[in-house]
């Protein structure tokens, strides 16, 4: 469930249930909270499709995207090289809202 970005109050939902949990918590059995992120999200999303939102909603960010995300963009590990061909690029600052595009804006004004 995805309660960070795209998801209008999902942050805020977070905090309470953790609240809510750790207050009425009587101390007679063990219990942990986990926080888990079992896809690497923002690797998901398609850039074809991402670049299609950005085309049709924000066309005048087009150049300083497709210039980040129309072809395949290097990742260097140590000695290792990789090539990134879908996703969003973590510490992108425009990388939540293109990560969202495809969920929340195709669905609707």
């Amino acid at each position: 469930m995805q309660l960070g970005v795209g998801t209008p109050l999902g942050c805020e939902a977070a905090v309470h249930a953790v609240r809510e949990f750790t207050t009425t918590y009587d101390g007679n059995h063990e219990h942990i909270i986990v926080k888990v992120d079992m896809a690497n999200a923002f690797n998901s999303i398609s850039r074809k499709t991402v670049l299609e939102e950005v085309i049709c909603r924000f066309p005048a960010a087009m150049p300083m995207v497709s210039q980040a995300y129309s072809q395949s963009t290097p990742i260097k590990l140590g000695s290792v090289h990789l090539w990134s061909r879908q996703g969003v690029q973590y510490g992108d600052p425009m990388g939540p809202l293109l990560f969202t595009l495809p969920s929340t804006l195709s669905s609707g004004p």
